[in-house]
């Protein structure tokens, strides 16, 4: 005779960790593989990334790559900067007294614009090269003078 008091089978306490488990691996897996296993691998383990920015910098500079050394951002984390991060190029980074602990080497002349301040002149005037500039402005030509900046180099006209 068939009993009224029907219960389903559950499911046992080792089928849902082992559901579990899969799972985790499945999102591991996924995600190995849309964002790079180099990636997830330091951005799950590694508090600093400065021998990877450093390397970088040193091919960017080695390969005469001004875009990637001079203008491309990138975030250098190490434990003792403040809030554990930076932003900046490898120019800043190469550059700023503050960053010379980690290595990042200069890459002179790269960066820099080839500025030539006889290439300059308006009617007659000749432009001649200044010690100084306002970094705000960036380029003008208007009535009379010259100003070209390039970094820290500035023509004016005399």
């Amino acid at each position: 005779m068939l009993s009224k008091d029907k219960r389903g089978q559950g499911l046992s306490i080792n089928a849902i960790i082992l559901i579990v488990l899969g799972v985790i691996v499945l999102v591991v897996l996924i995600a190995g593989f849309a964002f790079g296993w180099g990636n997830l691998r330091d951005s799950l383990f590694s508090s600093n990334n400065v021998d990877k920015v450093v390397t970088a910098c040193e091919t960017a500079c080695s390969l005469d790559n001004k875009y990637d050394y001079c203008t491309q951002e990138r975030e250098l984390k190490a434990s003792d900067l403040p809030e554990k991060k930076a932003t900046g190029t490898c120019d800043m980074f190469s550059t700023d007294a503050a960053y010379d602990k980690y290595g990042i080497k200069d890459c002179s002349g790269l960066c820099e614009a080839k500025v030539n301040c006889n290439d300059y002149k308006v009617g007659d005037k000749q432009a001649s090269e200044k010690a100084s500039c306002d970094v705000s402005i960036e380029t003008e030509v208007s009535l009379g003078s010259v100003i070209v900046t390039q970094g820290m180099k500035c023509c004016i006209d005399k």
